[in-house]
């Protein structure tokens, strides 16, 4: 259903690398409308989405393989957060949106909440969570006056946007509104890995959590004179 609109609907067939195409399908034959577009990428590979989930849920729930290895952890590779996949309607056209299930906020604890910080304010606040393990962090921020600007993990660049090409940690983005040149962003810093989701879902990205060790900056907001309209911290916990 775009919009959830089940009147309205799309088949969406979507590539290992998160590539994908809107179109239509008669059982046999799919038949490209748009597209190819990106809406994941980093290192989440071959994800799959889960078949006869009940009509009363209706979600197309994916999961997808995380290629992460770290030392000292027993596995090569990882499962990432399960996501839900939906198809809104946006200034570019049908998109497909990606964000983690909703059964995910039970195990997450707010913890600290603020508005309308510069980036100074907003990194003395975050200093009391250096050495948290497992984190969710929920941000919006405007460049303002900045050409570029983001926010590090100890060095390690979590989101770092660039307003002379439209990147976003190397990637062409354009926000919503251009305007304005917000970027609102939901991150899950877990013991190996990184995921953020961008917009609402808009665009999502997962990395391996390889912070530098000679670095001692943090968690670390940067640009000219950007403002952190809103953040927030949750404690996680585990699923186990």
């Amino acid at each position: 259903p775009v919009d959830g609109d089940k009147n309205h609907t799309k088949w969406v067939m979507y590539g290992a690398a998160g590539t994908y195409m809107l179109g239509s399908f008669d059982g046999k034959v799919f038949t490209p409308e748009a597209g190819k577009y990106c809406y994941t990428t980093g290192s989440i590979y071959a994800a799959q989405t889960f078949t006869n989930i009940p009509a009363s849920d209706g979600r197309r729930i994916q999961i997808g393989w995380g290629r992460i290895s770290h030392p000292g952890m027993p596995f090569n590779g990882m499962m990432m957060l399960p996501t839900e996949l939906t198809l809104r309607t946006t200034k570019d056209g049908i998109r497909l949106v990606n964000v983690p299930v909703k059964e995910i906020e039970s195990l997450c604890k707010p913890l600290r909440s603020w508005k309308s910080l510069s980036s100074d304010e907003a990194n003395r606040h975050l200093k009391e969570f250096y050495n948290a393990d497992c984190l969710r962090i929920k941000t919006t921020f405007k460049l303002s006056h900045a050409t570029d600007a983001g926010f590090n993990l100890f060095g390690q660049r979590m989101i770092g946007y660039d307003m002379n090409s439209n990147t976003l940690n190397g990637r062409f983005y354009s926000p919503q509104d251009p305007t304005s040149m917000e970027l609102s962003a939901d991150i899950y810093i877990d013991r190996t890995s990184i995921e953020v989701f961008i917009d609402g879902g808009l665009y999502s990205y997962s990395m391996e959590r390889r912070p530098d060790t000679n670095n001692k900056e943090g968690f670390h907001f940067w640009g000219n004179r950007i403002e952190v309209k809103d953040l927030q911290v949750f404690s996680v916990e585990s699923i186990w």
